[in-house]
């Protein structure tokens, strides 16, 4: 009876190509991994050997749909090389022995999967970029503004010269470049008469002042630019704004 005959012989697998031959499977049995094999005379030859091979668990979930006449194994005894299996993979073996089979497609305790499809990789989360750090940066602004009808004009650090360009219709009376506006430093403003005719300073909260041709005088927000009395009036504004900049990188000289 050639399925008497049949023997068991148990290993890790030498490669990763062969397949579980349980009907309930049919899948790959990883490299390495645990598998029994059942070794039975070849259907073209008595005198040659063909082995199946199983994940562990398989071999012993198909051999208990086997027919009674069937060998199976009972023992560790019935295993070829099961002395030379580590300890844990002893342990396996034992439990099936005791019906304590895990699941077709899954296994546990040797590490292994032995038939069951592993999860795709979780794909590594991108990399957060370091946050830059910070400095906070003062930027002053400061602009004149019709009150009425014109351009407004916005004053940049050093000398800004207006006039009769600013305005709305021409007007001889008032210079090219009736006045200049000085923008310091240290963000402080001073305004100059340079036109031929006068024209008016009001600080914000105090009386009209007649500006001397050439007088410098200090000039500051909500303040009032006539450029001829009591026509042309044109608002200052200035201020202070804080911002948080990106703090620019140190470069280290070699």
């Amino acid at each position: 009876n050639r399925m008497a005959s049949n023997s068991y012989v148990v290993e890790y697998a030498k490669t990763g190509r062969s397949t579980c031959k349980n009907s309930k499977c049919k899948q790959n049995i990883p490299k390495e991994s645990l598998r029994i094999g059942k070794k039975s005379p070849s259907r073209f030859s008595e005198d040659t050997e063909q082995t199946e091979w199983y994940h562990y668990n398989c071999a012993f979930d198909t051999l208990s749909r086997a027919r009674k006449t069937t060998k199976k194994i009972e023992s560790e005894e019935d295993l070829e090389n099961f002395d030379m299996l580590a300890d844990a993979e002893q342990e396996l073996i034992r439990q099936c022995l005791k019906g304590n089979i895990p699941p077709v497609g899954k296994v546990s305790g040797d590490g292994s999967d032995d038939g069951e499809k592993k999860p795709a990789p979780k794909k590594a989360a991108p990399k957060k970029k370091a946050a830059a750090s910070k400095v906070a940066m003062t930027k002053f602004t400061a602009s004149i503004v019709p009150e009425k009808e014109g351009k407004s004009l916005e004053l940049k650090q050093g000398s800004n010269k207006f006039g009769r360009g600013l305005l709305a219709k021409k007007d001889k009376r008032v210079s090219k470049d009736q006045l200049e506006i000085r923008v310091a430093i240290n963000n402080t403003m001073t305004i100059i008469c340079t036109g031929t005719n006068p024209s008016f300073y009001e600080p914000k909260g105090e009386e009209v002042i007649l500006m001397a041709n050439g007088q410098s005088y200090p000039l500051k927000d909500g303040a009032k630019i006539h450029l001829v009395m009591d026509e042309y009036p044109y608002i200052v504004h200035a201020e202070e704004i804080t911002e948080s900049v990106p703090a620019k990188k140190e470069t280290q000289n070699n």
